[in-house]
């Protein structure tokens, strides 16, 4: 069972809570792909059908667990994230679950979420029809260090900030 997993979403959004379009992500910054591996390698990311469809290839480190309704294993939430506590335990010897997008999957794990690492790019992007936006019950309680990401960010003029939130009330469920 997956309650004795810490479940953490990690996302990038940009200054309206944007997320993607077309499913793609609105963005290409190294540094940013560079710290969601070293985040997430070597653990288990559930992520939605068209957000695994939209990877170039397998994600090389990382076990990636499909949400989907047609998919016969993980149509609901909680057997999504059954499936991933069993690859943490079976595989990878981890006890964290990232939950790697799209904005559907962010939504249907919302109440299961103990963590958010939010990843805040500082630009609007007016095309975008997916966003994200950090649920209520959780309290920012950090930024991430960024310095070692001072050159990309300067190169691309943009004003990034990492942030780290905590559930401070749960739901029940």
């Amino acid at each position: 069972m997956f309650k004795d997993k810490k479940v953490i979403a990690i996302v990038a959004t940009g200054n309206n809570g944007e997320i993607g379009k077309d499913n793609a992500l609105l963005w290409r910054i190294r540094a940013e792909l560079q710290h969601f591996k070293q985040v997430t390698l070597g653990n288990v990311l559930l992520m939605g059908r068209k957000t695994v469809e939209s990877l170039p290839q397998p994600l090389k480190g990382r076990i990636t667990v499909e949400f989907s309704k047609s998919n016969i294993l993980t149509t609901t939430i909680e057997d999504a994230l059954d499936e991933c506590s069993w690859c943490c335990d079976k595989w990878l010897n981890t006890d964290t679950i990232y939950v790697c997008g799209g904005g559907q999957t962010y939504k249907s794990a919302e109440k299961y979420t103990d963590a958010i690492i939010l990843t805040r790019i500082g630009k609007s992007y007016p095309d975008a029809d997916t966003f994200y936006n950090v649920p209520d019950g959780f309290k920012k309680v950090g930024d991430i260090n960024v310095d070692q990401w001072e050159d990309a960010i300067s190169n691309e003029l943009l004003d990034i900030v990492i942030e780290k939130w905590e559930r401070v009330e749960w739901r029940s469920f």
